[in-house]
């Protein structure tokens, strides 16, 4: 890439309105023969009620914390209330480059307006709703960090000015954070600048950023965790001067497909090929031109975090080569429907599943007929230690339509990953598995940099996602080239850990069973701030929030069940409080809200027993957090 002069001017409109755009589209992660994703989306128990002597994901795990304290490589960008301070005053030191008239500021020759539709997630979060006029809209409260790449690398010690003009739809202070980072989502500017709300609804503002560290993207951010706004709408992004803006794909990848190591990746990650009976029932559905689901659920990987576009993804790109492979003319009779949602474990997977994979497949049995199942980076702390995870894979097992289940096993690049327990479930049901660890990681820091095949601390590059989405397809491959399996999976085994939550029933605000009875109490309020991601949409907009002084009148429910769950928003946030569950009476956990998150979805088990009884269940804010504010995703029982 080349680009004259030392630096150039980003013009950045931002529109703030009180309406907001439209919502995201439910079905935006579900591909059907009439239906296309958009090319550059961005991708104290009682003595009968004993809880569970796990370890409950109310408390971060470490890779929770590690999300919500990424490393920084100049200042913190971390809000807590010990640098709040300390942020400002540094903020306060510069000068901002503002002229006479903000809108007519000096630009190179040319400009380029950058594609919004480029934008990537930070650590899964959601990157906003595009609207029909191009622009894109953060509602709920909180910008919660958006990268938008630039079209070349700015250098350390080059400085860019970025105007910043629109309005603030919102009921108290607050501002927006505007700084340079790169692929580590690490602040590369030596001073984060901020645009304050004037009080008046207006901004108009022009700052100057110097990288501190070469970057190659601006990251927008709220001002803090609780810095509040009803919405923000990004109109558009100026880049001015002569600056070649392209894609190529990554010579890497093209070198390594060829090679002979590379075969020997796509063998090693083969963890097990598994029972091919079902497998092949599908391709040969498929090869038949009947209509045929592809399903993938997981964390953000398999939402797509990492991947330069949505339909870079592994789960897409497996879906894509299996059309293309099997589909029978030009394969539009194979289906796509991903769930990923990032920062979750199996156990919110589960409770969801019905909701975000099954009620979205239009096949004629409605049912998916591959399900992919990503989970190995993403459960460290579940609390029903892999139970939901096996309950889930042998539920889908189950279904009526025989689907094949394909375990997949990411990495971080640590080499941290789970696949030495999950295995346990995949090889006591015969399953094909796939290893990221196994295949590609062993060429990590030898055939790849570690920058080339992870985006960041957590997940795959758009490489990362493709050699992923190889290694799944060649294992696919390699099973269906083997000769049948005479007998299907034998699903009369032992658990490897539990499937004490098949059946598992779902409570949402908008579904659940009428039997329950269930009384929402103060918690009557939608929460706004709902994640949304491309695959899905707004994962869970219709939730249980306690608003502050909304009162403190009780949730409750009766049922007849031997284990209750609750997912739970988990925010960096001191206007959240605790909540206090009881279980007949019985004041059985206390569960902390704001627990230095970044606001995904973490549950909890309050109990789980062998045998199903009639409990009534209460939940209300805590003692002295009856004014703060509190967000039930969902809660889950089996009968």
């Amino acid at each position: 890439m080349k680009r004259k002069g030392l630096g150039y001017v980003l013009l950045l409109a931002l529109c703030l309105t009180a309406c907001g755009g439209k919502e995201a589209d439910s079905d935006a992660g579900q591909i059907t023969p009439t239906q296309t994703v958009e090319e550059n989306a961005e991708v104290t128990p009682t003595e009968s009620v004993k809880a569970p002597e796990t370890t409950p994901t109310s408390e971060p795990t470490p890779m929770e914390k590690a999300e919500a304290t990424p490393t920084q490589a100049v200042g913190d960008e971390n809000m807590n209330e010990d640098n709040k301070t300390n942020e400002t005053q540094e903020q306060a030191e510069p000068t901002p480059f503002v002229p006479e008239n903000p809108d007519q500021m000096p630009t190179l020759e040319e400009e380029i307006k950058l594609s919004l539709t480029e934008r990537m997630s930070v650590f899964g979060q959601a990157t906003g709703t595009d609207n029909s006029d191009g622009s894109v809209t953060f509602a709920g409260g909180s910008i919660n960090k958006c990268m938008v790449p630039l079209p070349s690398t700015v250098k350390k010690g080059t400085s860019i000015s970025v105007t910043v003009t629109g309005s603030f739809a919102s009921d108290a202070d607050s501002s927006i954070r505007v700084y340079l980072t790169n692929q580590a989502m690490e602040n590369c500017s030596v001073s984060i600048q901020s645009i304050a709300n004037k009080g008046d609804g207006t901004m108009e503002a022009s700052v100057e950023l110097e990288a501190a560290l070469d970057a190659s993207a601006l990251m927008l951010a709220s001002s803090s965790y609780d810095t509040y706004f009803q919405n923000v709408t990004i109109a558009g992004i100026v880049v001015g001067g002569d600056i070649e803006i392209s894609t190529p794909e990554n010579p890497s990848y093209a070198e390594a497909a060829a090679s002979e190591w590379y075969q020997t990746l796509l063998s090693d990650a083969q963890v097990s090929l598994g029972n091919n009976k079902r497998l092949k029932a599908v391709i040969a559905k498929a090869q038949a031109g009947e209509q045929i689901t592809i399903a993938s659920i997981g964390g953000s990987i398999t939402e797509g975090a990492g991947a330069t576009k949505y339909k870079e993804c592994y789960a897409y790109q497996t879906y894509e080569s299996f059309k293309n492979a099997y589909g029978a003319g030009d394969g539009s009779n194979v289906c796509f429907v991903n769930a990923g949602v990032g920062g979750t474990p199996s156990t919110f997977g589960f409770m969801r599943y019905q909701r975000d994979i099954v009620d979205r497949v239009t096949d004629e049995d409605g049912l998916p007929d591959i399900v992919l199942v990503e989970y190995a980076v993403n459960d460290g702390g579940e609390p029903t230690n892999h139970g939901c995870y096996e309950s889930m894979v042998k539920q889908i097992l189950q279904q009526p339509n025989h689907p094949a289940v394909i375990l997949v096993f990411s990495v971080f690049p640590t080499g941290y990953t789970l696949q030495n327990e999950l295995v346990k479930v995949g090889t006591t049901y015969d399953l094909m598995m796939v290893s990221t660890r196994d295949g590609a990681f062993q060429f990590v820091g030898d055939k790849w940099t570690s920058e080339e095949f992870f985006y960041d601390i957590y997940h795959p590059t758009t490489l990362g996602h493709k050699v992923m989405a190889d290694s799944i397809f060649a294992t696919i491959q390699a099973a269906a080239a083997q000769p049948e399996a005479e007998t299907d999976i034998n699903l009369d085994v032992p658990a490897a850990y539990s499937t004490d939550y098949i059946g598992l029933k779902t409570i949402f605000k908008d579904s659940y069973e009428d039997s329950i009875d269930l009384s929402l109490g103060s918690f009557t309020a939608d929460d706004g701030g709902a994640y949304q991601n491309i695959p899905i949409g707004k994962v869970y907009a219709k939730n249980f929030y306690h608003t502050a002084n909304a009162g403190n009148e009780s949730l409750t429910f009766e049922a007849t069940c031997k284990n209750f769950m609750i997912a739970y928003r988990a925010v960096s946030d001191a206007s959240y409080g605790k909540i206090e569950v009881y279980v007949d009476g019985v004041k059985t956990k206390t569960i902390n809200g704001n627990t230095g998150s970044w606001g995904q979805s973490v549950t909890d088990l309050i109990f789980a027993e062998d045998t199903a009884e009639k409990h009534t269940i209460e939940i209300k804010m805590a003692e002295g957090d009856e004014n703060k504010k509190f967000t039930i995703t969902c809660m889950g029982y089996t009968e």
